[in-house]
């Protein structure tokens, strides 16, 4: 597990929110990283093949964020957002260039070591939530609680899904949850885990109005101070309190 250091990390997160500090939005140019970033791309290239000829879903990317940030991915459908979230999380290898998260090279791990990576470092809320259809929402997130950084997982399982507005379906399994329900108890079960790197891909895409204000409000609440976030967003997506918003 990467751990890191609490002593330099940016303090109190919603401030943002009260002060109302800007985003620095900015198209994607190409940012060299340097060795104080906790994520650094270096030169990334993910090709697929197909029938037809090979899929460039990104070429020669470079990013860096640095520890305790979070840095909004925003671009339209095909902009290669996933495929990033799944090189940065350890799913993928490119097909060349340089991944390191905490200073370990991601590019260089067979599967086996990118799993145990992603076990002991990354929190994914996925595009598509991935849940257990017969768990309850409560023993999902109670789950993910008991890998956390948290000495008490029950009264942290309880806040994760107040914060999501869950606490009344705790009951209720996974997959006779609303579409919406399972996208924020996918998000629930992500900030629970309270691991140094967090992932979120485009979380805000199957939930109501309603709950997208409640997702906005929680999520700066409940992530560490430690916590790097990576969330990808629809160029339509507001994320006030982002200290970054790069564009593919």
């Amino acid at each position: 597990m990467i751990h890191v250091d609490r002593g330099v990390i940016r303090r109190e997160r919603i401030a943002r929110l009260v002060h109302g500090r800007p985003q620095h939005d900015r198209p994607y140019s190409g940012s060299a990283a340097t060795d104080a970033a906790f994520v650094q791309l270096r030169r990334v290239s993910k090709s697929y093949d197909s029938r037809l000829a090979a899929v460039h879903a990104l070429q020669e990317i470079d990013l860096e964020v640095e520890v305790g940030e979070l840095v909004v991915i925003s671009g339209g459908g095909g902009s290669g957002k996933t495929t990033l979230i799944e090189l940065v999380g350890a799913a993928q290898r490119p097909t060349s260039g340089e991944i390191l998260v905490g200073g370990r090279r991601l590019d260089l791990l067979d599967d086996r070591g990118r799993l145990e990576f992603r076990t002991g470092n990354v929190a994914l809320a996925p595009q598509t939530p991935t849940l257990a259809p017969t768990l309850s929402a409560h023993e999902t997130v109670l789950q993910a609680s008991r890998t956390s950084r948290t000495s008490r997982p029950d009264d942290w399982t309880r806040t994760c899904l107040e914060a999501l507005d869950l606490d009344k379906d705790a009951a209720v399994l996974a997959a006779d949850l609303s579409a919406d329900g399972q996208q924020r108890l996918s998000v629930a079960r992500a900030l629970a885990k309270d691991a140094p790197l967090l992932l979120l891909d485009e979380p805000l895409t199957s939930t109501t109005v309603a709950a997208r204000a409640r997702l906005l409000a929680a999520v700066p609440r409940l992530i560490g101070r430690a916590t790097t976030v990576v969330w990808t967003a629809t160029a339509h997506d507001d994320v006030p309190f982002a200290d970054r918003v790069v564009r593919l």
